[in-house]
């Protein structure tokens, strides 16, 4: 059981541990037990998805004895606190449909609004005429807004069919 001055609240119900004392003055060992885990880290620095009162970006440390389950927990960390950037293009599943578009998951938790006008370079009258729940479809993100992720498929579609003009 942590004692009191070993923990640290850091936002929201996240807790970590510190014992200090305990390292002070230790060495590393010569010689590595071929079983000891080894350290992996991102390759980026983790922003919090929901911002709390520190604010602050995080980095995440993973030990793991195999390479492989390592890598799988470091993509799991990256799709949980992965953000959405303008410009980039992301393979989505459509989880609803509605009159004026469909909201799209470009990752487990974040879903962007593809408007009706975004979703065919054609006009369409319904949005049931183009896609389904459950579609899997490509989305290029054209702008942030405060939580609001604004997303086109047209966009796509134009770059897909200038591409096969070219060649």
């Amino acid at each position: 059981m942590p004692r009191q001055e070993d923990v640290i609240d850091v936002g929201q119900s996240e807790l970590v541990m510190l014992d200090l004392a305990r390292f002070q003055g230790a060495r590393p060992r010569e010689t590595v037990n071929v079983t000891a885990p080894e350290y992996f880290e991102p390759d980026r620095q983790l922003e919090p998805r929901h911002h709390t009162a520190q604010q602050q970006p995080a980095t995440a440390h993973v030990a793991s004895a195999d390479e492989a389950s390592a890598r799988k927990a470091l993509q799991i960390i990256t799709d949980i606190t992965a953000t959405a950037e303008v410009g980039k293009t992301y393979l989505g599943k459509v989880v609803r449909l509605v009159d004026f578009g469909a909201f799209v998951e470009i990752f487990p938790g974040t879903d962007g609004l593809l408007h009706i006008s975004e979703i065919a370079e054609t006009r369409i009258k319904e949005v049931r005429d183009e896609l389904k729940e459950g579609d899997q479809i490509l989305v290029k993100v054209l702008a942030l807004e405060g939580n609001k992720i604004k997303l086109s498929r047209k966009a796509v579609l134009k770059e897909q069919r200038e591409k096969l003009a070219k060649k």
